[in-house]
């Protein structure tokens, strides 16, 4: 059994006491792209029988280079070293191990993100914190066009409300994607930017593509999209 919680996918390693078995169930799969699939796996039997007190070392593998290994629930008594857990399997516990991407320290960019803007290149860690500030055809840092979902190679892929119409009376705003978002999108209203503050009318978990928010104020006033850096 393997659960999808926020864009990843956890597998559960299970120990129990008297008799202690150990139980890996699923393998550790994520999609962070259309394209691409974050695979890895641990050192350890997918079923074995241990005895109380055993020090158990148990080390995850990502296969791919853009993601980080992250440990997961009763892990206050393991000692934890990037890759690698040891814990005393003395009584029930319930430890996750979660194959994560690996990001920018200044704009939590993914790398894998990053990388396509040159897939042959020998990237390094700085190599990732440049490029996300770096500017892209569309004239937003790299950073800016994944957060909002836009393409950095289209220069004409800007993330703002390109449409405002009224249906029924109540207004309708339209923008596009060109990509899915990391973060819902929120839409604030004001009614007049002389005074007065922005104020959230509404969220929208964006899509590929054209969006559409139908605003329940119901009056004519002034609207913008905000997105979070994740």
């Amino acid at each position: 059994m393997s659960n999808k919680v926020s864009g990843m996918t956890k597998s559960r390693i299970q120990f129990f006491r008297n008799g202690c078995m150990l139980s890996l169930l699923g393998m550790a799969l994520t999609l962070t792209s259309a394209d691409a699939q974050r695979v890895g796996t641990i050192d350890q039997a997918i079923e074995a029988w241990y005895p109380a007190d055993t020090e158990l070392i148990v080390t995850a593998t990502s296969f791919d280079a853009f993601q980080q290994v992250a440990w997961r629930g009763d892990t206050n008594t393991a000692v934890i070293a990037g890759e690698t857990l040891t814990v005393s399997v003395d009584g029930p516990l319930e430890i996750d191990v979660v194959f994560i991407d690996r990001v920018t320290e200044n704009t939590r960019t993914p790398w894998w993100f990053l990388a396509e803007s040159d897939p042959e290149r020998d990237w390094t860690p700085q190599d990732f914190e440049d490029a996300a500030l770096s500017a892209s055809a569309n004239g937003a840092p790299l950073w800016e066009s994944y957060v909002t979902g836009m393409d950095p190679e289209n220069p004409e892929a800007v993330f703002a409300i390109s449409q405002v119409m009224f249906h029924d009376g109540t207004p309708r705003l339209n923008w596009r994607h060109d990509r899915v978002p990391p973060q819902p999108i929120t839409v604030q209203f004001r009614a007049s930017l002389l005074e007065g503050e922005w104020q959230n009318v509404g969220t929208v978990t964006a899509v590929d593509g054209e969006n559409t928010f139908e605003s329940a104020e119901g009056e004519r006033g002034f609207y913008r999209l905000v997105v979070e850096v994740p």
